[in-house]
Formats: C-alpha cells, sequence, structure tokens
C-alpha cells in the first residue's frame, strides 16, 4: 500500500492549548477511506466526543453515501477553494448546509479566503505563516465577526500559536507543542530536580512509601494524581482519595503509566493553564505502544513490552518540558536498553514506532514506505491505531 493511502488523524487546539477537534488527512484521503475511519471510532467503546474535520474533493461531495457515511452532528466538511468557486461547487454545498453539515474550504491566500468566505463556506482553514504574512488583519477581523471559524494549519511556533489566537483563529493545529526550546547547559533548577527525581523513582519501581512521600511534597502533584486515577478508573465504586488507594484499586503497573503522565501537568506553577504536553505524552505512550505490537504480534503477552514501548513514547517528550538536553535526561533515568535507545536516538524497534508517531503529528503519513514496511503496517491498520489511541486519550483528564 503506498503512502498516498495513509491517514494521519490528529488533535486541533483551541486558544488555551486544550484539544478541540481531530483533523483527518492527508486532503486526498478520500470519501472512502475516512468514512470507514470515522465508523471505527464510532464502534469504539467509549468514542472520543470531539468533532472531525475531514477534507473532501468535489466529486466526493456528489456521493450518495456521503450523509449515511459521515453524519453531520459529529463531522464538518473541509474542500478545496476551488469547489467554492464553482457554481454546480456551491450550490452543492448549500445543499448539504441545509441538511446540517458545517462546510469549509482550504484556501493559500487572501483573495481565495474572503471570495470561499462570501460563498458560504464556514469555515477557513490555511497556513498559519501564509496568514501572517499576506492576509489583512483587518480580513481576520472581520470573518470573525461573521462568526466563521478559522483553522490555523502549520502552527510550527508557539509565537506562530500565540498571533494566531490574537487574529481570531480558534483551531490550530499543534506542530509547535513537541518542539524543543533552546536547551540551557545551566545546572536544572529545584522544580526540575525534584521531577527527575520522582521520574527516577518511578522507573525504578521504587517502594510504594518513598513514591507516597515524594508526591505529598507537593499538594498540587496530589491533587492532579487523584484527579487523573479517578479520571480512568473505569469500574471502581467509590472514589479515590489516597496514593494507598489507588495502588490498590489500580495496581502498581497501571498507576505507574499515570504517574508518566503526571509529571507534564502544572503541578509546580500557581496557575491553572492546561499543559499541551501531557495529552501529547499521553497520545504518544498509547500510539507508539499499539504500533509497536501490531509490528510484534508475539510480543502482546510481554507485559515488560508493554510497558517499555508506552514508556518510550511517553517519555520523548522530557526535553520539553524540562527545558534540557534530552542526553542529559537519560543519564539521570535507569531506563531500559531499549527505552533509552528509542528516546535518545530512534532506534531499534520502539525507536521505529516513535518516529512513525512524530511523523503523523506534523501531519505526515511517514517518513517513508520503509519504515512502514519495517513496521509491518498496511494503511487502513496504522488509522484505526490512531483512533484508538486517540478514544483512549479524549477520556483521560488532562487539564
Amino acid at each position: 500500500m503506498t503512502s498516498a493511502t495513509l491517514s494521519c488523524l490528529r488533535p486541533l487546539l483551541d486558544v488555551n492549548q486544550a484539544w478541540s477537534a481531530l483533523e483527518l488527512g492527508p486532503r486526498g484521503i478520500g470519501l472512502a477511506a475516512s468514512s470507514q475511519l470515522f465508523a471505527h471510532g464510532q464502534n469504539q467503546p467509549q468514542p472520543s466526543p470531539l468533532p472531525w474535520l475531514v477534507p473532501l474533493s468535489g466529486t466526493d461531495l456528489n456521493h450518495s453515501g456521503l450523509t449515511r457515511q459521515l453524519p453531520p452532528q459529529q463531522v464538518s466538511l473541509l474542500l478545496p477553494a476551488e469547489v467554492w468557486l464553482d457554481a454546480a461547487g456551491a450550490a452543492r454545498c448549500q445543499e448539504l448546509a441545509k441538511q446540517g453539515y458545517r462546510l469549509g474550504a482550504d484556501v493559500d491566500s487572501a483573495p481565495a479566503l474572503e471570495q470561499c468566505a462570501e460563498a458560504g463556506a464556514q469555515l477557513l482553514r490555511l497556513d498559519a505563516a501564509t496568514a501572517r504574512e499576506q492576509v489583512s488583519p483587518v480580513l481576520l477581523n472581520r470573518l470573525k465577526e461573521k462568526g466563521l471559524t478559522l483553522v490555523a494549519d502549520g502552527v510550527s511556533s508557539h509565537d506562530l500559536f500565540v498571533w494566531c489566537g490574537a487574529r481570531g483563529f480558534t483551531l490550530m493545529s499543534g506542530e509547535f507543542v513537541p518542539q524543543p526550546e533552546e536547551c540551557p547547559t545551566s545546572p536544572a533548577d529545584p522544580t526540575k530536580l525534584r521531577l527527575l527525581k520522582l521520574l527516577s523513582l518511578i522507573v525504578q519501581d521504587a517502594d510504594t512509601r518513598e513514591i507516597e512521600e515524594m508526591i505529598k511534597q507537593e499538594p498540587k502533584l496530589s491533587y492532579n494524581l487523584l484527579r487523573l486515577v479517578n479520571s480512568v478508573s473505569v469500574g471502581a465504586t467509590t472514589k479515590i482519595t489516597s496514593f494507598a488507594q489507588a495502588i490498590t484499586l489500580l495496581g502498581r503497573r497501571q498507576l505507574q503509566r499515570w504517574l508518566q503522565l503526571l509529571i507534564y501537568a502544572n503541578q509546580f506553577n500557581a496557575g491553572s493553564q492546561p499543559n499541551p504536553l501531557m495529552p501529547q505524552a499521553a497520545l504518544r505512550g498509547r500510539l507508539v505502544e499499539l504500533i509497536a505490537l501490531a509490528a510484534h504480534p508475539e510480543a502482546a503477552e510481554d507485559t515488560d513490552f508493554h510497558d517499555c514501548a508506552y514508556m518510550a513514547g511517553a517519555f520523548s517528550l522530557l526535553d520539553v518540558l524540562l527545558h534540557l538536553p534530552m542526553d542529559s535526561v537519560l543519564a539521570a533515568l535507569p531506563l531500559a536498553d531499549e527505552v533509552a535507545e528509542a528516546v535518545g536516538r530512534h532506534q531499534g524497534p520502539l525507536g521505529d514506532a516513535l518516529s512513525l508517531v512524530e511523523s503523523l503529528e506534523r501531519g505526515l503519513p511517514a517518513p517513508d514506505t520503509a519504515l512502514l514496511e519495517k513496521l509491518r503496517l498496511r494503511g487502513d491498520a496504522l488509522g484505526q491505531l490512531q483512533v484508538d489511541a486517540l478514544a483512549w486519550v479524549s477520556h483521560i483528564d488532562v487539564a
């Protein structure tokens, strides 16, 4: 199967950097593949509550099964600008809008932006750098005041994210989230040292009391832990109110996973703003695990392989979180060789899975077909694994 048939499904952020929608790509994916993935998502035990943005062609728009396969209550449709600028295409869009669909346009210039808005597009997606360089803030403000949804693609830096939010964009891609800032060479500050100490205890599966004492030293850390485990303690009939109770109900292995995510919460500052790295780390952890297991089905019963794969994904953002070189982070943590190899050099089976996940985050189906062949993944299977991982993360309290 060629890379053109592969899909990437990634979250879009609101102005607070919280997940607000799921964007399906690439733009030529087509109705058949889109509807199959959407159906797979709806068949989850707990489907993601986030709406989907699905790119379609003018041909897809006239398909008789469109309204059955992609219901308007959960899907917004993104069309090439030329569809909106064609009389027949615009008329078809108006018909679908009357059936409850929100329809948008992919545009690449200020004139196309304005023309598609005049033709009736309710969402307008364009490259963030193009918007900043070529589109008048007056036009963006006018579109915002008309109630149109502006979607920014290619948001590659935090500065660009802030600019988009200030100019009325309400959905933005998150390429900037996993990008490390310039790593300082100075020693870690006390906050980083506490995090690294906790991480070391977690990795070594230290004594429960030792971990509990470390957590108790940070009240906000304790609060975040209990909120997180209560959000994922499926089947628990009573509210979890202590670390010891969490271990009893969830088990050390499962709790270790939540602790790996918890380090990304903003527990060491006074603000309430969520850290976008936390859901990103959760998604990386789960998706690396699923891809690695798909590539190595013989390891399905190997709990250590599960745990190492998840850890490779979850810990791959520690350099961004701590503003430290990854080599320095790895030197402070007693990680298994296969995890350190994957996180530090993107090598080995887990490194291959991590490379693919990072490519998907950038909106690219795969870095190369050789990697997909190495991982023994088909295009439809990869899409389904993304849906599975996103559904899992969507039900974790990551605020």
